[in-house]
């Protein structure tokens, strides 16, 4: 995406929150920075990014001296062999050389980006939590996400039934002890109570059709993030149509999925099988917890 249309699409949106990242890199782009502070110094937007962490060694100062508030870190294993395994071959050592070059460069210029390691819980690295902590611990990170295995069972499972409840629950269980011996924020005592929990019947609707929207690097609008593994799926329109955001925001395509959302009858997989759907009870814990799902805020 060139600057000039980010510019353009942001003035069109006019976001109290920006996260840049999607399928790929950001800190690929070269100019990610003058992004952010477009969004920042003209609309007053805290700005977030996700980042693979491959290049943030080159990138520490700019990152430090950017105004982005929160830099999400993809980190799903603790043991060098599993990172890679589960990251398409990333080098471990890598991404925590890049943390510490991160850390150096924050502590130099005085300000910088709240740093959060983000990791998706599965059935191949569900036990490497603790070692994954002490890592944090030891880059100078005080916060880790966990997202994903909220259910044992069903479409929505991340972890399967054949690691069975209790193991996933004592796994927790030991990380938030390991946590709170660290000084490290989680979200670790609400993931814990979601694997204990059986899942109710009762429908609770998403709320992201109401929230926010995603944005391709073409203009494409999507409804959400979790479209944009299977093309087509959930467009709402362009931000280079005639209208612009308004047009699309109450439009039909984005009307009938918030209709979806209220009935419960979703014409979506990607809304069938979403992993963490952000009801209003998700919601609430993460304001309890004062950690909200990387595209909410800082």
């Amino acid at each position: 995406m060139s600057v000039e249309d980010a510019r353009r699409y942001i003035d069109d949106i006019r976001p109290s929150f920006l996260t840049l990242n999607g399928i790929g890199e950001p800190l690929l782009h070269p100019h990610w920075d003058d992004i952010a502070r477009h969004a920042i110094t003209t609309h007053g937007a805290s700005v977030g990014m996700a980042t693979t962490g491959t290049l943030l060694v080159e990138n520490a100062e700019r990152l430090a001296h950017s105004g982005v508030g929160l830099l999400k870190v993809s980190f799903h294993g603790g043991r060098a062999e599993t990172f890679a395994r589960l990251a398409s071959g990333r080098s471990m050592p890598l991404v925590i050389k890049g943390l510490e070059s991160l850390r150096e460069a924050i502590s130099k210029a005085g300000t910088g980006p709240k740093v959060r390691l983000n990791y998706v819980v599965t059935k191949d690295n569900f036990e490497e939590l603790n070692e994954t902590l002490d890592i944090a611990a030891e880059c100078g990170v005080e916060t880790v996400y966990f997202k994903g295995a909220l259910l044992l069972k069903g479409p929505r499972g991340q972890i399967r039934a054949d690691q069975g409840q209790q193991a996933v629950v004592s796994a927790y269980a030991r990380a938030l002890e390991r946590a709170r011996h660290l000084g490290i924020t989680t979200n670790l005592k609400a993931c814990l109570a979601a694997t204990k929990r059986q899942p109710k019947a009762s429908h609770k609707p998403c709320i992201v059709p109401w929230t926010s929207l995603f944005v391709r690097v073409d203009g494409t609008v999507l409804s959400c993030c979790n479209f944009t593994w299977k093309p087509g799926d959930g467009e709402v329109g362009s931000l280079n149509d005639a209208g612009g955001l308004d047009s699309l925001w109450r439009g039909e395509a984005q009307s009938r999925l918030r209709g979806e959302m209220l009935s419960g009858s979703y014409s979506q997989q990607a809304c069938s099988e979403c992993p963490q759907p952000l009801t209003l009870p998700v919601l609430k814990e993460a304001t309890a917890h004062k950690m909200w799902p990387g595209f909410l805020g800082t």
